[in-house]
């Protein structure tokens, strides 16, 4: 889960403890508007099983999945959407140190997952906003480059969610189709989103396959 688990303890207590129902373990990565504190106390608040079903993430860096590695980074750029002074934002020094963790051990593909998207390059950019704005961010875009992440999951701006884009936002897989550098804004699990051409996203999840060839947004997703 990218972010937006709720602004106060009962209301992340209340979503941890349905996605908590689903049967597999959600890994939640703080967005720009949650607070560590928050969701600390709120999974401390779940019963036992529960509690083994929520995992807090924000503070890792990588998360092995087979040969691909998961680049995790949580919060929003400086801080950007805060609600307080302990909701979760990145500087480029804190980038500098998770580049200075991950090291150059990986052996395969990098996806960068985070709440903030950076910004794009071509037409088909998930960071499209009104008018063909771009509303990434320069500074991720340019870390995600570094430490070789063609591509990612993440949660903001909306305005193309469940949009893919490959090769930088210079084309749209078909419906299945893998790519090495695919990039997605996913759903939000309680909340409509609107895109930026009047479209609007139900509440939902996104299903995603990794293979050699990349990865894929299930057709049964859209």
């Amino acid at each position: 889960m990218l972010g937006d688990c709720g602004d106060d303890e009962t209301s992340a207590t209340l979503t941890f403890r349905a996605l908590a129902r689903a049967p597999f373990p959600t890994l939640v990565i703080a967005g720009g508007r949650d607070d560590a504190s928050v969701l600390e106390a709120a999974a401390g608040a779940l019963d036992a099983a529960a509690r083994d079903k929520i995992v807090l993430v924000s503070t890792l860096r990588e998360i092995a999945l087979g040969r691909d590695t998961l680049v995790l980074v949580a919060g929003a750029p400086v801080g950007r959407y805060a609600l307080a002074g302990g909701s979760c934002g990145f500087s480029e020094s804190d980038l500098d140190g998770i580049e200075d963790d991950l090291g150059d051990s990986h052996r395969g593909p990098r996806w960068l997952v985070s709440w903030a998207a950076p910004s794009g390059k071509g037409p088909h950019s998930v960071t499209l906003g009104l008018e063909g704005a771009d509303a990434g961010d320069q500074l991720l875009a340019r870390w995600a480059e570094s430490i070789g992440a063609r591509g990612g999951l993440f949660a903001w701006p909306t305005t193309q969610a469940m949009r893919p884009a490959a090769a930088g936002g210079r084309r749209t897989p078909s419906q299945g189709e893998p790519a090495s550098d695919l990039e997605l804004v996913v759903p939000s699990l309680g909340a409509v989103l609107d895109r930026a051409d009047g479209s609007r996203v139900l509440p939902g999840a996104a299903i995603l396959t990794l293979d050699a060839r990349g990865m894929a947004l299930d057709p049964s997703s859209l």
